[in-house]
Protein backbone atom coordinates (compact mmCIF):
# COMPACT_ATOMS: atom_id res chain seq x y z
CA UNK A 1 0.00 0.00 0.00
CA UNK A 2 2.58 2.15 1.09
CA UNK A 3 4.77 1.80 -2.12
CA UNK A 4 1.76 2.76 -4.39
CA UNK A 5 1.08 5.84 -2.62
CA UNK A 6 4.80 6.87 -2.85
CA UNK A 7 5.19 5.92 -6.53
CA UNK A 8 1.88 7.81 -6.94
CA UNK A 9 3.45 10.97 -4.87
CA UNK A 10 6.82 10.79 -6.78
CA UNK A 11 5.63 10.44 -10.43
CA UNK A 12 3.28 13.26 -9.85
CA UNK A 13 5.93 14.98 -8.32
CA UNK A 14 8.28 14.42 -11.34
CA UNK A 15 5.94 15.74 -13.94
CA UNK A 16 5.00 18.85 -11.57
CA UNK A 17 8.65 19.40 -11.84
CA UNK A 18 8.45 19.12 -15.78
CA UNK A 19 5.07 20.58 -16.99
CA UNK A 20 3.50 22.13 -14.22
CA UNK A 21 4.15 26.50 -13.58
CA UNK A 22 4.14 26.09 -9.77
CA UNK A 23 1.00 24.13 -8.79
CA UNK A 24 1.35 20.97 -7.32
CA UNK A 25 -1.64 19.62 -9.62
CA UNK A 26 0.26 16.56 -10.56
CA UNK A 27 0.92 15.34 -7.42
CA UNK A 28 -2.43 15.75 -5.72
CA UNK A 29 -4.38 13.88 -8.14
CA UNK A 30 -1.69 11.44 -8.52
CA UNK A 31 -1.27 10.49 -4.49
CA UNK A 32 -5.28 10.68 -4.55
CA UNK A 33 -5.08 8.13 -7.52
CA UNK A 34 -2.78 6.21 -5.97
CA UNK A 35 -4.73 5.77 -2.34
CA UNK A 36 -7.87 5.14 -4.16
CA UNK A 37 -6.10 2.23 -6.00
CA UNK A 38 -4.32 1.05 -3.03
CA UNK A 39 -7.23 0.86 -0.87
CA UNK A 40 -9.26 -0.97 -3.62
CA UNK A 41 -6.50 -3.32 -3.28
CA UNK A 42 -7.03 -3.71 0.33
CA UNK A 43 -10.72 -4.01 0.55
CA UNK A 44 -10.45 -6.78 -2.37
CA UNK A 45 -7.53 -8.56 -0.75
CA UNK A 46 -9.78 -8.24 2.67
CA UNK A 47 -12.87 -10.04 0.91
CA UNK A 48 -10.64 -12.80 -0.73
CA UNK A 49 -9.76 -14.05 2.75
CA UNK A 50 -13.38 -14.44 3.92
CA UNK A 51 -14.19 -16.85 1.24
Amino acid sequence: MGVIIYLGAWGGKSLDEQYSDGANTYTIVLTLAAVAVAMYLVVRQTKNLHE
